[in-house]
């Protein structure tokens, strides 16, 4: 795999050089790499929430068309 470097803006170094001076990781490179983990976690749920949103949406319109609703005669009122 190819080298890569990445620019870190201060807060960004800190959030990672934390971590590496408490010695819960190694070296910066953990860090990224457990954070990327993290995110591609994170994607992914976002993914399979929105294709049950797709397939939930779908089922809804398949279910019908029950016509325009009328917000002034709903049914049951009388009036």
């Amino acid at each position: 795999m190819p080298t890569r470097n990445v620019f870190l803006a201060d807060h960004p170094a800190r959030l990672v050089e934390r971590p590496v001076s408490t010695g819960r990781y190694r070296n910066a490179r953990e860090v990224l790499r457990d954070g990327l983990r993290l995110a591609g976690r994170r994607e992914s749920g976002a993914e399979l929430r929105l294709s049950a949103l797709r397939v939930t949406a779908e089922a809804g319109t398949e279910a019908g068309n029950f016509g325009r609703f009328d917000f002034v005669h709903m049914p049951g009122e009388h009036g």
